[in-house]
């Protein structure tokens, strides 16, 4: 047994410890090997929260040090694996095709402590696959634009090493509201944090099924862009109470500003979301109006409504929403935003925790650039995307002294 491998060794018998890697990273810091200090970076990136300001240096110091060196420190997956992504020092995600998987998936599992298979080229080996026992060493499994039906959901559904994912990602298999209603009455997925369904042909009835679910109680993120989901999905997901940890939505390329409003029923509601992303969604402001007006939106953190149709009404109808009055971020590109709208935002009461806001690809000129430059309420903003044309080259340099911007257009 080489050194390495007597290392790997507990590294592969308790992949989540760090200690066992920390131990490596010393022997490896002793002998000049850079693998010592990946291993303490990206420990330290995974301890870190999201927002945390020491990200960015970490971030910069993990890239430099796997510029040079990624390709040998993958090299023992040549010919087995690609796409191979490190944490915590050693590779944990790969992409693989499922006839190698099925034949050499054991080998895989012996080369790295391997928590997140993305699989290629599955076809019809799905019910194989699932029942390999190296699956009971990941937490996260993709299968991508596979367009592999309702009867993946299936098999995924009563796998036998389902308890154990946290990810699943299914994004473009054509599983339609039928195959995320079998999903939904999964009891095997309770441990799912994430869980991405993009581009599935999946409307208001898969949300509701999805919303309805009693095995989903761990949900924290919810992809679903790219589907047909409109008000009734939305409202059902985000006030769901079977879903109590869901924080995080993506919405994105639907259909929430082109449906028909159900009809208003009261109910208790605990907001929890966090992150909602409605971008591309055909939001109005006649549709505004009842979004503005959710109460199982109120407590957002990040609101994302780019590439809508909201124009200066629109902007004020938010401006006077109870659904702003958290936001730490708001994304309002491309919304047909004039002057108008920026001096509504400007004077909403609701927008005091805000610290980010983008408004580029908006009609704003340079009235508009001053009331933001002059803005009182606004008080924690501190990163401004702005509209590149439409503001001479003095109001640009007010907002660049004001927000830290580029000096130049």
């Amino acid at each position: 047994m080489t050194d390495h491998e007597a290392f790997l060794e507990p590294i592969l018998a308790r992949p989540d410890d760090d200690g066992p890697r920390l131990i490596y990273a010393d022997w490896l810091d002793e002998r000049g090997d850079p693998r010592g200090e990946l291993i303490r970076v990206q420990i330290a990136l995974a301890r870190l929260l999201p927002d945390d300001p020491r990200r960015t240096l970490l971030q910069q110091r993990e890239a430099a040090l796997l510029e040079p060196h990624r390709a040998r420190w993958a090299e023992p997956f040549r010919g087995l694996a690609s796409g191979v992504e490190f944490r915590r020092g050693f590779v944990e995600t790969v992409n693989i095709e499922a006839r190698l998987f099925l034949t050499r998936g054991d080998e895989l599992f012996r080369k790295a402590p391997i928590r997140h298979v993305r699989l290629l080229d599955v076809g019809g080996q799905l019910s194989k696959i699932v029942q390999m026992k190296c699956l009971d060493r990941i937490t996260g499994l993709t299968i991508y634009a596979q367009y592999l039906g309702e009867n993946a959901a299936r098999i995924l559904a009563e796998a036998p090493y389902a308890p154990r994912w946290k990810h699943l990602h299914l994004g473009r298999n054509r599983l339609g509201d039928a195959g995320v209603a079998v999903l939904a009455k999964s009891t095997a997925l309770r441990q799912l944090e994430h869980l991405d369904l993009k581009d599935n042909n999946i409307g208001d009835a898969g949300a509701s099924a999805l919303a309805a679910a009693s095995g989903f109680e761990a949900l924290q993120q919810l992809e679903m862009n790219r589907n047909e989901v409109g008000f009734e999905g939305l409202e059902a997901l985000a006030s769901s109470p079977r879903l109590a940890k869901l924080t995080v939505l993506n919405l994105a390329h639907n259909r929430v500003g082109r449906s028909a409003i159900p009809e208003r029923r009261e109910r208790a509601v605990v907001p929890r979301l966090l992150q909602l992303n409605l971008s591309h969604n055909g939001l109005s402001a006649p549709s505004l109006t009842e979004l503005s007006n959710a109460a199982f939106l109120s407590g957002l953190h990040h609101l994302d409504l780019s590439q809508n149709e909201l124009g200066n009404a629109g902007v004020q109808i938010l401006a006077d929403s109870r659904i702003v009055a958290s936001l730490r971020s708001l994304n309002l590109s491309g919304n047909q935003i004039g002057d108008e709208g920026v001096r509504a935002l400007v004077a909403s009461p609701h927008l005091l925790y805000l610290t980010a806001l983008d408004l580029r690809c908006n009609p704003i000129r340079d009235a508009g650039a001053r009331a933001l430059i002059e803005a009182r309420n606004l008080r924690q903003l501190r990163r401004l995307l702005p509209p590149y044309l439409g503001l001479s080259q003095r109001v640009w340099r007010a907002l660049q002294a004001r927000f830290s911007l580029p000096k130049n257009l």
